[in-house]
């Protein structure tokens, strides 16, 4: 009996143990589910937030950056952009093979232009998703929700945001480097091959993505060197992966000879970006003035990465130091042992440190602002940096303490541009200061006075408030403090995007999109020549009209003549020039202009070409009268389907141009613009009389809104008017 009492309990203990056991895989695959299912959300505000403005993209804003992305990847799909990009500096083309299938298949340049800003979503997307498990390896003992948190919060970085915007390359570097750090990790834990083969592919194409990444690559080979004295049985990996990156490396640059062999016949422009270019530079660090040049670029690039993540670079960068100094430390004391996440510290820390230093020798001079504290070719080694630097900030005891020599140096570095360069300066490149650019423009777009000022005291604030935050220690909501400074800070970068947005001038394309129209539909039968000076075609970064067309009109052959050379042409040939420029004397009378806007087009004098454009002068005209009430009326470019459906209701007739213009009168968005009596009257001039108000009629006008005569009454004025009826003549309506 005792021994069945014993079996009973023995059997009631067994099944206790392993309701509990199962009970708690449960609870493990639930959190397991939700980390996953909030991981989904995360990543899908992500594309979100990145795709918020993707209406009002539609072709290239950066022409000359964008162009030469464009122009590779022309090269890959057969076209030849080789006349119009000669004229610009080669660009890298590792981001132009994510390009070339969207210029490929896509049915116009702008749905692809759209594409490409899709990609970059996805690409921060996935570097968001592969942050997450590199912080969940490296700090094993932190909440897996946290490290998830952070790493979303980290990459809505403002600068990532706001530069997805456009067709560059960043985003990609950004996705690529955090997936070569996650290789290294990999690689040195569990010594497979695999990782290293991907090490040296992603080392190569990082490198062909843009080649100021080299740094990247130099500090990937020394720490493999460093892996390998420590694991002396490892050296066949090291002699693999250096002959596999020279042989990659090797690829790399000749595919890159081909490309600029075809697109770029101008030997000044082409060797800006590359290494022939910089090879004056690097001898002038050689000398006093070169290297005091370098130690203010070095300066400005850390007030730059220091004010645009509000100090967290810093604290990212302390964390770095100190576990680069005791691995290097337990490295030279202990060489058999290693700390294998030391290594990937040392990595972080010589990649970004040539990548300033890099960047450093190939900037040159200190009177563009842009130059004096860049950011952009250093923020894509940023991610890691910054998770590094909010887990400093919420676990370093002595965060206050060091917060003063963070900033102690932010000031020094902004009084030493002040007094020492403060005259001495013009307005920046946009895209190479992105982080700070809201900063550094008023809301009116003009260049803040004291702007290093305003940087040093906003971000110094915010920095401070980020670390008095983290030295919260009430029990209660302790343990919610690392969240509240990773959404804070994620707040911060997405207002600081916004503003950078605001400050943009985003101008309108659709002028170049209604004359690249024209054109697509003649072209085949006609050559194209786009007419300008000798001092256009030189100043190639402010000639961007004709890298508009070729990117609207990807399958044409656009040539490049001086006006001297328009006496050459054809009856058959079709001349663009700027809207700007006035037809040459010469050959005045022999040319008739049949579209004016943002490009004039012009056709000989009774050839078939001016005869075809002729008869659909109203339907292109009838366009640009929309294209007038969304500039005029709304203050906004109108969305591309929008402007082809009010123009065909008034080419079909389904509408007059006349009751077009009153229903954008009496849209709630033109409402919700809330003009003055004499605001509103400056913008009934400009769309229906096409002109700026005269002193005497905007008078009479406002003086009847003021006497209470309804605004829509004065809008039947002018809508009646004789003037009016004379511009709908004009317009076709």
């Amino acid at each position: 009996m005792t021994l069945i009492i014993r079996l009973k309990e023995s059997m009631t203990g067994f099944f206790d143990l392993m309701r509990s056991l199962t009970q708690g895989n449960h609870v493990i695959r639930c959190k397991k589910v939700y980390e996953s299912c909030l991981a989904v959300i995360l990543l899908g505000v992500i594309i979100a937030v990145c795709l918020a403005d993707l209406d009002q993209r539609n072709i290239i804003f950066v022409t000359t950056d964008e162009f030469g992305y464009w122009a590779a990847a022309s090269f890959f799909v057969g076209m030849d952009w080789s006349r119009v990009s000669s004229a610009i500096p080669y660009y890298a083309y590792g981001y132009s093979l994510w390009l070339a299938p969207l210029l490929k298949l896509c049915s116009n340049s702008i749905i692809a232009y759209k594409g490409a800003l899709v990609f970059n979503a996805i690409f921060l997307g996935i570097g968001f998703l592969v942050l997450t498990k590199i912080g969940k390896m490296l700090f094993p003992k932190i909440n897996t929700l946290l490290v998830l948190v952070i790493s979303f919060c980290v990459t809505l970085y403002s600068g990532n945001v706001y530069l997805s915007q456009f067709s560059f390359g960043e985003c990609l570097l950004w996705m690529l480097t955090l997936m070569l750090a996650y290789c290294l990790i990999k690689a040195i834990h569990s010594h497979k091959t695999r990782y290293f083969i991907m090490l040296c592919f992603l080392s190569a194409y990082i490198f062909m993505v843009h080649m100021r990444t080299i740094g990247v690559t130099i500090a990937l080979m020394l720490v493999l060197l460093m892996y390998c004295l420590s694991k002396k049985k490892e050296w066949r990996k090291l002699l693999f992966s250096a002959v596999a990156i020279v042989i990659l490396f090797g690829i790399g640059l000749l595919v890159k000879n081909v490309i600029v062999d075809f697109l770029y016949s101008g030997e000044g422009a082409r060797n800006t970006n590359d290494f022939s270019g910089q090879a004056s530079k690097i001898v002038r660090f050689f000398s006093w003035e070169g290297i005091l040049n370098f130690v203010e670029n070095v300066l400005g690039q850390l007030f730059y990465l220091g004010a645009a993540t509000f100090y967290l670079f810093y604290f990212g960068l302390l964390f770095l130091v100190k576990q680069s100094i005791g691995f290097i430390r337990s490295f030279i004391g202990k060489k058999n042992s290693m700390n294998a996440n030391g290594l990937i510290y040392v990595f972080l820390l010589l990649s970004i440190c040539f990548s300033i230093a890099i960047a450093s020798l190939s900037l040159e001079g200190r009177i563009r602002i842009d130059l004096m504290i860049y950011g952009r070719y250093n923020e894509y080694v940023l991610p890691i940096i910054l998770l590094l630097g909010i887990i400093e900030l919420i676990s370093n005891r002595k965060r206050l303490v060091w917060f003063i020599p963070f900033l102690s140096f932010h000031v020094a570095v902004t009084f030493l541009y002040h007094f020492v360069y403060g005259a001495e300066r013009s307005e920046p490149v946009l895209m190479a200061i992105s982080g700070l650019l809201g900063w550094i423009f008023t809301q009116d777009r003009e260049l803040t006075p004291n702007f290093e000022f305003l940087i040093c005291y906003k971000s110094s604030i915010i920095a401070l408030a980020f670390t008095i935050l983290a030295c919260v220690k009430l029990k209660n909501i302790r343990k919610f403090v690392p969240y509240a400074v990773s959404l804070a800070c994620a707040a911060g970068w997405l207002l600081m995007e916004q503003r950078a947005c605001t400050v943009t001038p985003f101008y309108s394309t659709n002028k170049y999109i209604s004359a690249a129209k024209i054109l697509e539909n003649v072209w085949n039968e006609h050559n194209i020549y786009y007419v300008t000076s000798q001092d256009d075609r030189e100043d190639w970064y402010n000639n961007t009209a004709i890298n508009y067309l070729q990117f609207l009109i990807p399958d044409c052959i656009i040539q490049p003549i001086d006006y001297g050379e328009m006496d050459i042409l054809q009856d058959t040939d079709i001349v663009v020039l700027k809207a700007t420029t006035r037809i040459p004397e010469a050959v005045e009378d022999r040319y008739t202009i049949i579209w004016p806007n943002g490009l004039q087009i012009l056709a000989e004098k009774g050839s078939v070409f001016e005869e075809t454009m002729t008869n659909n002068r109203g339907m292109m005209l009838n366009e640009k009268f929309v294209l007038r009430l969304y500039s005029k009326a709304l203050n906004r470019q109108g969305e591309t389907a929008s402007v082809e459906d009010w123009t065909n209701r008034i080419n079909t007739g389904s509408m007059t141009a006349e009751e077009v213009a009153r229903s954008f009168f009496a849209s709630e968005e033109f409402n919700n613009r809330h003009l003055s009596d004499e605001d509103y009257v400056e913008v009934l001039y400009r769309v229906f009389m096409d002109r700026e108000a005269d002193a005497a009629g905007k008078a009479h006008w406002v003086s009847a809104l003021e006497s209470g005569t309804a605004r829509e009454q004065v809008l039947e004025g002018f809508s009646q008017s004789e003037e009016f009826s004379k511009t709908m003549g004009d317009y076709g309506g």
